[in-house]
């Protein structure tokens, strides 16, 4: 009997010591991918583009019709984001954050330059920084206008696979004055079937 019960608590002694072992080689998992995205992500070529797709008459008359007078100063009016092909894709894959911004003329004529920062945050670890883009979306100052800006980056295949919180702000003369937040979900190439994405897992 009391063999038995010293053989148990051997057990249970070298299970909680394995445990422990395999909590720390779990950690330094998490660490070493952690530091790989970084490095990836770091070093990711991001391509923009802008255009303008209405004039500032365009916005100002709709407004107006609307509002009954333009605004004092310019104001951002609206501000619509869209991840293509999609918030779910395999590694390796190229993304492009897309977004409209209306621009809604002043009273007083101001011309002011609307800047689009994108930033990628660590899945590991929401609050570290991994990479950050501005451009501007007017191509320098400007009254008014709809425009349409994208950023395009195709993520490397060894990218290690999970949930990247991806935020978007817009800012009018150094202002932010629109934010918005999504998240990509990075899986590995295995997990891309017939064109399909499996199930995402941790």
């Amino acid at each position: 009997m009391k063999k038995s019960l010293l053989f148990a608590a051997t057990i249970a002694t070298c299970s909680a010591a394995n445990a422990g072992l395999f909590d720390v080689v779990k950690d330094i998992a998490a660490d070493v991918a952690s530091d790989l995205a970084a490095d990836y992500i770091s070093g990711l070529i991001v391509d923009f583009k802008a255009n303008q797709t209405e004039d500032e008459k365009t916005v100002a008359d709709k407004y107006k019709s609307k509002h009954g007078a333009l605004p004092q100063s310019p104001l951002v009016s609206s501000y619509k984001t869209e991840v293509l092909p999609g918030t779910k894709v395999s590694s390796g894959a190229k993304v492009t954050f897309s977004s409209t911004v209306e621009l809604v003329p002043g009273q007083n004529g101001q011309a002011v330059n609307v800047m689009e920062t994108l930033t990628i945050w660590d899945n590991e670890d929401s609050s570290t920084e991994l990479k950050s883009t501005s451009k501007s979306l007017t191509g320098g100052t400007t009254t008014g206008g709809i425009f349409n800006g994208q950023f395009t980056m195709t993520f490397p295949e060894d990218l290690p696979k999970g949930t990247y919180p991806i935020t978007t702000a817009i800012t009018i003369d150094g202002e932010q004055v629109r934010s918005d937040k999504t998240y990509l979900d990075i899986a590995s190439l295995q997990q891309a079937v017939n064109g399909e994405l499996l199930a995402f897992r941790n």
